[in-house]
Order: structure tokens, then C-alpha cells, then sequence
């Protein structure tokens, strides 16, 4: 995600709340997540002003029988 402000205190906020998300991911039915984990939470200043948040979560799915 991108922000544009002073400093990259909402981009942290935003970025805190998708990982949050994607780590209580229900299961779709016929599906279960088996496991959820952070890999990465990296925030970058492409410039004064701009920046970006990056969030790797690995989620690992099975088929339910």
C-alpha cells in the first residue's frame, strides 16, 4: 500500500491492520486454513512524503473432505 504524509506513521497503521486481516482468514467451504504466517512487514520513504508498506503473510490451505 501507498501513503502520502509526514512520516510513515499511517502506512504503519494500515499495514499492522491488513496483516491482522489476512492472519484470521476463515476458511471458504470446502477449504480450511491450516497455517497463517508473517513473513515480512517492511515499510519504505520512496521520497518525502511517499511511502510504502509491503505485508507477506504465507497462508497454506487443504481441501476439507
Amino acid at each position: 500500500m501507498r501513503d502520502a504524509g509526514e512520516s510513515g506513521a499511517r502506512a504503519v497503521a494500515l499495514a499492522a491492520e491488513a496483516q491482522a486481516a489476512l492472519l484470521s482468514l476463515p476458511g471458504v467451504a470446502g477449504w480450511r486454513v491450516v497455517t497463517a504466517v508473517p513473513l515480512r512487514n517492511v515499510l519504505v520513504s520512496e521520497s518525502a512524503g511517499r511511502w510504502s508498506a509491503l505485508v507477506d503473510v504465507r497462508v497454506r490451505i487443504m481441501a476439507e473432505d
